[in-house]
């Protein structure tokens, strides 16, 4: 493994926020995480949860010597809605 990526995306609704995130291996989508609560970087506990990683991925990704690329979308301060999320998480990860 030489890249891990995560990319996000927000929904704000009533105070709270969701997201839904895809993650990447060397380029390659392995993980979709599906639309759920949580705010700040939640969305990295819950790819390093999926991938099995024990560490924070940055962590990991130093100690290993892994490029890491994260971040998060937020439609400029609008957020998405729960609809568009929701559909952006459904692309199917290769096998």
């Amino acid at each position: 493994m030489k890249k891990i990526e995560v990319r996000a995306k927000l929904h704000f609704h009533a105070g709270n926020t969701y997201f839904a995130a895809k993650v990447y291996v060397n380029d390659e989508l392995a993980h979709v995480l599906p639309f759920q609560y949580g705010y700040g970087e939640q969305y990295l506990h819950e790819a390093k949860e999926v991938m099995g990683i024990k560490a924070p991925l940055w962590s990991h990704c130093r100690d290993n010597e892994i490029a890491f690329i994260y971040g998060s979308d937020d439609k400029r301060g609008k957020g998405y809605t729960e609809r568009h999320l929701k559909e952006w998480a459904k692309e199917e990860v290769a096998v």
